[in-house]
């Protein structure tokens, strides 16, 4: 039965490092199109200085949410490690309802989780 839990755990970890992949692939697709974009302008000189500095806002933009949602992964999968070193299979529940609720604004509030660990 432990063995499998940590099978589930594993899964759902996994699916996370391939969800984020995913969603990190379509931002660098968005981005080289972009680039793209802008190589071509220079070269025809057909659009307006503004619309590039909007394009390189938006590719900052889009490469600081990457950074962000890069930090966020580490810090939930540290978090993670951090409960499974410590209470093995103990706290199953709370990791699946992390992974699958920690996008909604309602749980976003630490006091929200204090339940779980006192």
């Amino acid at each position: 039965n432990n063995v499998n839990e940590w099978r589930n755990i594993v899964g759902l970890m996994q699916n996370k490092v391939l969800q984020t992949q995913k969603n990190f692939n379509q931002l660098m697709v968005t981005i080289k199109t972009l680039e793209d974009g802008e190589g071509k302008w220079k070269k025809k000189q057909l659009k307006k200085k503004w619309e590039l500095e909007e394009k390189v806002n938006l590719i900052d933009s889009m490469q600081q949410e990457m950074g962000q949602m890069k930090e966020e992964y580490e810090l939930q999968l540290r978090g993670v490690e951090v409960i499974l070193v410590n209470n093995g299979t103990e706290y199953f529940a709370f990791i699946y309802f992390f992974f699958f609720y920690s996008k909604k604004k309602v749980f976003a509030s630490p006091s929200f989780y204090a339940p779980f660990f006192f």
